[in-house]
C-alpha cells in the first residue's frame, strides 16, 4: 500500500440518502419533513424540494423541518453555515436535520458543536448504503455518518434527550435490504 492514498472524496455529490431512513427519523420523532433542500427530481425526499438550479444557498427556506443531505466535498461548510442561517432566521418556526460525514476534526464541525443554536448530535452504529443509479446492494459508505439536529425549537421529548447520543439504526433504514 506504500504510495497509495487513501480514497477519502468523490467527485460524485448527489449520494442519496435511503427513503428508509427519512421514514425511520420521521416515525421516530414524530413529525414529517417539509422541504428538502440538496435535491435532485431523482432522488428528493419529499415533495417539496430545491435542485442545484434552485441554489439552497441563496434561496429562502420554508417549513417546520427541513432535511439536507448536502455534497460532502469542499462546499459542505457552505451547506452547515446556510443551515444555521436559515434555522436562526425562522427561529421557533424551522428545525434543519443535516446528515454528513462524522468528521468531528473539522472546523466545520467545531464551529457547528459551538454555536449557540441548539444543536443535537447523533452518532450511528454503522454505515449507510446510499442511493444512486450504480449502487451495489450490501455496500457501505468508506465512513461513518452523524446526523445533525439544527434546533429552532424543541419538543417536550427532545428536551430529555442529550445533546450527544448514539443511535442503533436498522440497517434497513441505512439502506441494506
Amino acid at each position: 500500500m506504500k504510495g497509495q492514498k487513501p480514497l477519502m472524496s468523490s467527485n460524485k455529490q448527489d449520494w442519496g440518502t435511503p427513503q428508509a431512513f427519512i421514514w425511520w427519523l420521521e416515525h421516530r420523532y414524530q413529525f414529517k419533513f417539509d422541504l428538502d433542500v440538496c435535491a435532485h427530481s431523482g432522488n428528493n425526499k419529499v415533495p417539496a424540494f430545491f435542485t442545484v438550479d434552485d441554489d439552497c444557498l441563496t434561496t429562502d427556506w420554508f417549513g417546520r423541518h427541513v432535511w439536507m443531505n448536502p455534497p460532502f466535498g469542499r462546499e459542505l461548510p457552505k451547506f452547515i453555515d446556510r443551515a444555521l442561517e436559515q434555522v436562526k432566521i425562522n427561529k421557533g418556526k424551522m428545525n434543519c436535520w443535516v446528515l454528513v460525514p462524522a468528521r468531528t476534526c473539522t472546523k466545520w464541525a467545531h464551529k457547528l458543536f459551538n454555536s449557540k443554536e441548539l444543536v443535537k448530535v447523533i452518532f450511528f452504529k454503522g454505515r449507510f448504503n446510499f442511493d444512486f443509479e450504480r449502487n451495489i446492494a450490501g455496500s457501505n459508505a468508506p465512513f461513518p455518518s452523524m446526523l445533525i439536529q439544527i434546533r429552532g425549537f424543541e419538543s417536550p421529548t427532545q428536551r430529555r434527550e442529550p445533546k450527544i447520543s448514539f443511535v442503533e439504526i436498522p440497517k434497513e433504514a441505512r439502506g441494506f435490504k
